[in-house]
């Protein structure tokens, strides 16, 4: 993937990499839906970092390789690598782009484009972001935290103050089918909240476990209605 944004540097390399990012969130998204929650989400090799020269932004190389076992033999003085092997099922992008739901994918691809469409695109951007991470991770608290920032980014304005949580639930009311339980998104911002202020929630392994899967379930559903 190549990303053009109006910076250099490190910003531009952060800045592409968001974009990329919220993309490929996208794709896993669309690419998702009609399947039983078969892959990982796709993921980046390297990461942004700072470079000496302003118009030489580069990637880490050695950054978030892929996981392999070193075996070094101090007598034959060679290494060895000890492939593990996954399952791992590819995004089918052709299907992605040919479905229902090319017009998000579209969206997403515009985020560093301006004009009217510009803030609803970034947005989206951040939210496939956060699902894309929530998909990602196996630790149950960060993917309940990551869904509900996904959540978040659609309709949160940010404006603090008294009855946040009844915003939240009002706004995802709005975007969403009345099916949704007011309970549940209670319930989401109650253990986002603890999670973000201490850390962990006192809540049980299996309820939390039911909660997560029900907040990346519900923050997929959402990005769709948004767009």
């Amino acid at each position: 993937v190549a990303w053009v944004v109006d910076a250099i540097d490190y910003p531009a390399a952060v800045r592409a990499r968001d974009a990329v990012e919220g993309l490929l969130g996208a794709l896993w998204l669309v690419d998702e839906l009609e399947k039983p929650w078969p892959s990982q989400p796709p993921w980046i090799v390297g990461t942004p970092t700072q470079v000496e020269y302003p118009r030489a932004p580069g990637l880490d190389e050695d950054a978030q390789l892929p996981l392999v076992g070193l075996q070094v033999s101090t007598h034959k003085h060679t290494v060895e690598s000890i492939e593990f092997h996954a399952s791992t099922p590819v995004v089918d992008v052709d299907a992605a782009m040919a479905s229902e739901h090319r017009d998000l994918i579209e969206l997403v691809a515009s985020v560093e484009t301006s004009g009217q469409r510009q803030s609803l695109a970034r947005r989206v951007s951040a939210a496939c972001r956060f699902v894309r991470l929530a998909g990602q991770d196996r630790v149950l608290a960060l993917s309940l935290l990551y869904s509900v920032i996904a959540l978040e980014a659609l309709v949160s304005d940010h404006i603090p103050g008294a009855g946040v949580t009844d915003r939240f639930v009002r706004r995802i009311h709005a975007l969403m089918s009345p099916g949704i339980q007011n309970d549940l998104l209670d319930l989401l911002y109650k253990l986002r909240s603890e999670i973000g202020h201490q850390g962990f929630t006192t809540t049980s392994a299996s309820d939390a476990a039911s909660v997560a899967a029900s907040a990346l379930k519900l923050s997929h559903d959402a990005i769709i209605a948004a767009v």
